[in-house]
């Protein structure tokens, strides 16, 4: 990709390169890809963290190594790359979660499965309570999801 091309031009050969994304390719497009996350365009920025959680949920071989890159983006503190990142997490979770039926198989690495974990219960708190919950109701909360049980909320729903 050339530095001056239009950015539409840039957002297609991104889909391109993501849409040839394969087990034998993955490790290299997810590295061309992670240097397009800082790049000047916001939506060149963005369009380059989704394509990396396209490419975790369509190769589950994929999963770990995208997942090591987005969270490394998280700490680029950019404010648009690190909301892009956090949504593309929490989809990334969210369709694992309902494919493997609350079983991450795919992410092996423990630091990552914990930080999946701990995502997972941290979106389970209602959005008011968020940050004012005790580090105990968090942990209990973090430990029944993991067990693939309901989680209960501050305020005793389920």
């Amino acid at each position: 990709m050339r530095y001056n091309d239009p950015s539409s031009v840039k957002l297609q050969k991104l889909a391109i390169i993501t849409q040839l994304a394969t087990p034998a390719s993955m490790v290299d497009i997810l590295l061309e890809l992670s240097e397009y996350v800082t790049d000047m365009d916001v939506d060149i920025s963005r369009f380059a963290v989704r394509s990396i959680g396209a490419i975790a949920i369509r190769l589950p071989e994929a999963a770990e190594e995208a997942i090591e890159h987005l969270l490394a983006f998280l700490e680029i503190k950019v404010p648009h790359v690190t909301s892009e990142t956090v949504i593309v997490l929490k989809d990334f979770l969210r369709k694992v979660q309902a494919h493997t039926g609350g079983h991450m198989q795919h992410v092996s690495a423990r630091g990552v499965r914990l930080t999946c974990m701990w995502c997972i219960a941290c979106a389970s708190v209602p959005r008011p309570l968020r940050g004012h919950h005790s580090p105990a109701d968090a942990r209990a909360a973090l430990h029944r999801r993991a067990r693939g049980q309901a989680v209960m909320h501050l305020d005793g729903e389920a």
